[in-house]
């Protein structure tokens, strides 16, 4: 056999073909469905970041709110809510881990949405994240006390009733 430029070229017949491994569609789907563990890590690291940025802001609004310093007061609350807005960006990134298909959607329930302070895993990426997310649950009961006390302070100043 030629070529169209004139080189023969030799053709060797096949004579074995090397066996093939074929693997259900359904184990390749559970493979690549399956829920980010690390990533998932790195966004819960990520927001317990924010949210001590945040108890951080609401402490230093709690000092500026007993200074009764209107300027403090309102730089405090825009990087408070700059970091509000960051956390729930967060959380909103955290969810759509668990919308890619049913089995993510049951770990991600699983892993992000049962009680923390049950929950126990002998996997270390897993028991590392439970660990993470009660930090957040105590950084955010923290983040709730003080911003009682603030509010109701500045309720009780504002107040008509209220008689020091």
């Amino acid at each position: 056999m030629r070529d169209p430029y004139g080189r023969e070229r030799f053709v060797t017949p096949v004579t074995s073909v090397p066996p093939v491994k074929a693997s259900a569609p359904a184990e390749e789907k559970t493979a690549a469905s399956a829920l980010n563990v690390d990533r998932l890590l790195l966004l819960f690291q990520r927001r317990y970041n924010i949210l001590r940025e945040i108890k951080n802001d609401t402490d230093d609004l709690a000092e500026a709110a007993s200074r009764h310093d209107g300027v403090s007061t309102d730089l405090e609350l825009e990087m408070r809510m700059d970091h509000l807005q960051q956390c729930e960006d967060n959380w909103q990134e955290i969810c759509l881990m668990g919308e890619t298909d049913a089995q993510a959607a049951a770990e991600f329930r699983r892993l992000v949405l049962q009680d923390p302070e049950h929950a126990h895993s002998s996997l270390p990426r897993e028991e590392k994240l439970y660990d993470l997310r009660r930090k957040c649950r105590m950084i955010i009961r923290q983040i709730q006390t003080k911003d009682r006390i603030v509010n109701l302070q500045s309720i009780h100043e504002k107040s008509v009733y209220y008689q020091p």
